[in-house]
């Protein structure tokens, strides 16, 4: 927590993959900077030490989790990017420092049981991935079709065994049932 930027930044660039991630991220049409950023010092200043720190964990998700879906159906990029965004329109709605990085954390790893899916039954997440287009219906539903449980809810269970705070587990797990949050 009391890690400057330019410690953050010196830390980063000892591992040139996280380095290429931050410098990607940070680049992308999601901020819309006027010119280009090279500089990981200025590119860790801009997103912030919170944001490295969350996008450091989502990283390591990814590494951890490998999915063997086809492509056209399940797009590593699309997932790891609307993640992103929704972890920082979630950290934008609060203003309270520990609640925001809560939210952020929610938003960015809400669909986490997607990608344990992914890598951990690839053809039964094809199965609901494709009965999904089919029917035109929301992912979650055919998921509950397919096995009887949401990627919300593994995500959650997922949460929950690494110990992430409550709050975060309850949005995990509440993403498309929203006024069922007590």
């Amino acid at each position: 927590p009391t890690a400057s930027v330019r410690d953050v930044s010196t830390i980063l660039q000892r591992d040139p993959a996280m380095c290429a991630k931050v410098l990607h991220l940070v680049n992308s049409g999601f901020f819309g900077l006027p010119r280009r950023v090279s500089n990981i010092q200025h590119a860790t200043s801009y997103l912030g030490t919170q944001a490295i720190r969350q996008l450091v964990l989502n990283i390591e998700v990814f590494r951890v989790f490998r999915p063997t879906v086809p492509q056209n159906l399940f797009s590593i990029d699309r997932y790891q990017a609307h993640s992103l965004a929704t972890g920082h329109l979630c950290q934008q709605m609060i203003e309270d420092a520990e609640r925001s990085e809560h939210a952020f954390l929610a938003g960015m790893l809400h669909d986490v049981g997607q990608l344990m899916l992914a890598t951990r039954a690839p053809e039964q997440f094809q199965d609901a991935l494709e009965l999904a287009e089919e029917s035109r219906q929301p992912l979650h539903e055919a998921e509950r079709q397919v096995w009887g449980v949401t990627h919300a809810e593994v995500g959650a269970y997922l949460m929950s065994l690494w110990s992430m705070p409550f709050p975060v587990v309850e949005a995990v797990a509440m993403h498309h049932r929203p006024p069922k949050v007590e």
